[in-house]
């Protein structure tokens, strides 16, 4: 019904800096597929209307949001903004890089945090940490649960039926690179697998790996 470029080139210094911004990003992402007013955006970000209202201005200045139509009424009419293009293209300059990670970092990892805690209050369970270390040498963080004196990897609870569907899981590996190739298209895997089961209207979830080398 409405239609956008598929892609814009975002180079404009201050828009670059604002893509940088997590609260920014999370502004945005409400715009990206779908038209929404200022009042349906701030309903859904449980932001008043005048931050919400500061936020769209922001964003339309700069050429990232754009009037996908307006709807009539006595006084000004109300718009509906929706991301600028299907796609933002960045080209990221040397040294950039960093920020690039970072942002995903500082963004995924806020999103991350919210819903452990969620998910923890909802078993409403007593913890602990185990810090042990493996047959490397490397030191790794257990999150336990606490229950009649007993101490049970949170993780063998949380797979049972019933209980909320999260996991959170740092190691330190040491394989060989064959293995380690396989371990990364397992990886892709099943991004690809579950990025094609999205349905509307269901549960949101957040999926996040990092494979890395380690660097001495």
């Amino acid at each position: 019904m409405y239609s956008r470029p598929k892609k814009l080139i975002v180079d404009a210094p201050k828009a670059i800096k604002l893509l940088s911004n997590t609260k920014a990003i999370l502004i945005l992402q409400t715009f990206s597929s779908e038209p929404k007013s200022i009042k349906e955006a701030a309903q859904i970000l449980k932001l008043s209307i005048s931050n919400c209202h500061y936020w769209v201005k922001r964003f339309y200045k700069l050429g990232l949001l754009s009037i996908a139509h307006s709807k009539k009424r006595s006084g000004s009419p109300i718009n509906y903004y929706w991301m600028a293009a299907d796609e933002l293209i960045i080209d990221l300059q040397q040294g950039s890089l960093k920020n690039y990670y970072q942002t995903l970092i500082d963004i995924y990892g806020e999103l991350a945090l919210k819903g452990l805690l969620t998910s923890n209050a909802e078993m409403d369970l007593e913890y602990s940490v185990k810090i042990t270390a493996n047959k490397q040498g490397y030191l790794y963080y257990l999150l336990m649960q606490n229950e009649n004196e007993t101490r049970t990897p949170l993780l063998e609870n949380s797979l049972k039926p019933g209980m909320p569907a999260s996991i959170a899981q740092w190691t330190s590996l040491e394989l060989a690179y064959k293995d380690a190739k396989d371990l990364q298209n397992e990886l892709y895997d099943i991004f690809q697998k579950y990025k094609y089961k999205t349905t509307r209207g269901q549960k949101g979830y957040f999926l996040q790996a990092i494979l890395v080398a380690e660097v001495e």
